[in-house]
């Protein structure tokens, strides 16, 4: 019988080893932003504990930019990031686009090994995405699918509180809300040790009782983190207030001391030492009392309590060359992956295509791109290892063999390349802004006018893109004015949105010489002026993720004889504004023609194909491949045609 038993436990699956879960010991964290103590700081922090932690933990709200700096410093010591990260405002703001597809590739940027515990405690109706187990399930694989896309250091932590916890209740049942083992890389729970609860009666539940809601179903096929755990040292939930520091070192012996024979799969164990007995009536910190603190020093001082992190995940830096390098003739490629298990390979991309392959993580590769048409290039690096993980790192590059790409920016800095007419104001209140502070003016007649003078070094093509702090009580109609050899075209963008980033205002032909770019407050609410960027176009297509797409059918994309006949039309159709402009491109990019058609109330418009060209320009068009461009006030789409003769 026991013979038959050492078999079939041979035969059982043995879970997979998830994304940085270390194969022996357990780490250990902290939350230490409000110790009151260290104040944050990590060596500080280690100097009273006496042993390196391995994860540090804080919250970021959902809509709020990812929080680079505090992750890009605990990363840099070597640490796990662990993120709470909160849908303050309720799960149906939690969409696929563009603020959450940027804040996972802001994650994947800093390189950090992420523990992302997504909209925890949900089981608990003091958070505002408690309540419906269906929809959280939802979400969280929505950001599962995200992250697994745009940020594979990521490790999706689902964490709930141990209360409360209904088997007859589904919104208040932790199990409910299991969005399920595809979705999840480690189960996580939230529980502390309150000595007294806030009606006062006693609580002295010891931690592994709370710790087995999730172990003992999931333990098994996950790896198990406590996210945040402490016990009270004093507390005031009763009156007189009592100091209960026995209780407190009893409850990290019952955790931090069986864990390694009781609870094997419990990888992860992170203290939360704040003084809260303004919030809770409970202080947590380790800091404040020295029994706590010397016997907190004790229970980690095992080596089962590790220091340092397991990367089974690459780390991919492409150091050289820089991204937006400009590169010509041979250029060394400079590649470093980190991961502490083997590497089955690192590819290397340009554009779509795959140009190298490596088993190394030390990479200097010498890139021939004389081969390559001159333009705007994605560098992708791709590293697989054996623990089934991957990861990667791209960045831009701009091959100009012909020697012909500039970029210019310009900051709204008073001088010679830019100047105010009007009255505007000079503001740093929003950080999503170029530089150190930008400028504003109310809505008006226009008469307020900002304008950057551009020196164009030689004639042809270029994007015209701006920069502006997005907020609600911005323009959604700011008119920017591109003055070119085409003449004067007026853009007109929502400055509540979009903020931080360039926006594309178009491509445009300027003559060499100086070019000028123009912003009034000929608009429905305060306009800014911030910075713009004139680069040099390739001539090539415009990339699909770069438009707002409007619905533009060509229902015969063919033109006979020659000259054209009206057979061919163009229909729009879900166009914004009053107008439509048409521009003809060849495929070197070079304009042919440009006309504005006026739309109908409900956003549509028909004409012929030949109308799009000027009558002195008609017999000039011949068979081939060409380009079409609709554009409003903002939207853009490009599309092909083929004129045969």
């Amino acid at each position: 019988m026991v013979l038959l038993l050492f078999f079939l436990l041979l035969s059982l699956p043995l879970a997979a080893q998830a994304k940085y879960e270390p194969a022996d010991g357990a780490y250990i964290g902290a939350f230490i932003v409000n110790d009151p103590v260290v104040n944050g700081s990590i060596t500080s922090f280690e100097t009273f504990t006496g042993k390196k932690h391995s994860s540090y933990f804080s919250y970021a709200v959902f809509g709020q930019p990812f929080p680079v700096s505090w992750v890009t410093d605990y990363a840099s010591k070597g640490n796990i990031v662990q993120i709470a990260f909160e849908p303050n405002n309720g799960l149906d703001e939690v969409i696929d686009g563009d603020y959450i597809r940027e804040w996972a590739r802001a994650a994947r940027r800093t390189g950090a090994m992420i523990f992302l515990r997504w909209a925890c405690e949900m089981n608990g109706s003091w958070v505002a995405w408690y309540g419906n187990p269906e929809k959280y399930k939802e979400k969280f694989r929505l950001m599962h699918h995200i992250m697994k896309e745009e940020a594979p250091n990521v490790a999706m932590v689902w964490a709930p509180n141990d209360v409360p916890n209904d088997p007859l209740n589904p919104p208040n049942y932790v199990h409910s809300y299991y969005p399920g083992d595809e979705y999840v890389d480690w189960v996580g729970i939230d529980f502390y040790g309150v000595y007294f609860h806030t009606n006062g009666a006693p609580e002295r539940k010891p931690p592994g009782e709370k710790l087995k809601i999730v172990y003992d179903v999931y333990a098994s096929r996950k790896p198990i983190i406590i996210c945040e755990w402490a016990a009270a040292h004093y507390t005031n939930r009763v009156t007189p207030a009592v100091s209960c520091s026995t209780y407190c070192t009893e409850q990290m012996d019952s955790l931090y001391g069986i864990s390694a024979s009781r609870f094997p799969r419990l990888k992860s164990i992170n203290w939360f030492s704040m003084n809260s007995l303004t919030q809770n009536g409970c202080n947590f910190t380790l800091t404040e009392n020295p029994v706590v603190l010397n016997h907190y020093k004790s229970v980690i001082s095992s080596n089962y309590f590790l220091s340092q992190p397991f990367r089974n995940v690459p780390l991919v830096k492409i150091n050289s060359p820089s991204s937006d390098s400009v590169v010509r003739g041979v250029t060394t490629v400079s590649i470093r992956v980190d991961c502490d298990t083997p590497l089955d390979s690192v590819n290397l991309f340009l554009g779509e295509g795959k140009v190298q392959s490596f088993t190394s993580g030390t990479i200097d590769w010498d890139l021939n791109t004389a081969s390559y048409i001159d333009g705007i290039y994605e560098l992708r690096a791709e590293a697989y290892s054996s623990s089934g993980y991957h990861n990667y790192e791209k960045i831009k590059v701009i091959i100009d063999n012909s020697n012909q790409y500039t970029n210019v920016i310009i900051d709204d800095v008073v001088g010679t390349s830019f100047s105010l007419a009007g009255s505007w104001n000079i503001s740093t209140s929003q950080p999503d802004r170029f530089g150190p502070y930008y400028h504003y003016s109310i809505a008006g007649n226009g008469s307020n006018k900002a304008f950057w003078n551009v020196n164009i070094p030689m004639s042809g093509n270029y994007n015209v893109y701006a920069y502006w702090s997005a907020h609600p009580n911005r323009a959604t109609d700011a008119p920017y004015v591109i003055h070119s050899a085409m003449g004067e075209d007026t853009i007109r963008v929502n400055q509540e949105v979009n903020g931080g980033k360039w926006n594309s205002l178009g491509r445009y032909s300027f003559q060499q010489g100086d070019a000028v770019i123009e912003l009034n407050n000929n608009a429905n609410e305060i306009v800014i002026a911030d910075a713009v960027r004139v680069e040099w176009s390739f001539n090539l297509p415009v990339q699909a993720e770069e438009l707002t797409e409007v619905k533009l059918q060509v229902l015969n994309a063919v033109v006979f004889p020659n000259p054209a006949t009206e057979q061919s039309r163009i229909r729009i159709t879900g166009a914004t504004g009053k107008t439509v402009k048409i521009v003809i491109y060849d495929l070197t990019g070079r304009e042919l023609s440009e006309k504005v058609f006026p739309l109908n109330a409900d956003g549509s418009s028909e004409f012929g194909l030949i109308n799009s060209f000027p009558p002195s320009k008609r017999h000039q068009i011949s068979a081939g491949v060409y380009l079409l461009e609709a554009r409003t006030t903002d939207q853009r789409v490009i599309t092909k045609m083929v004129l045969i003769q």
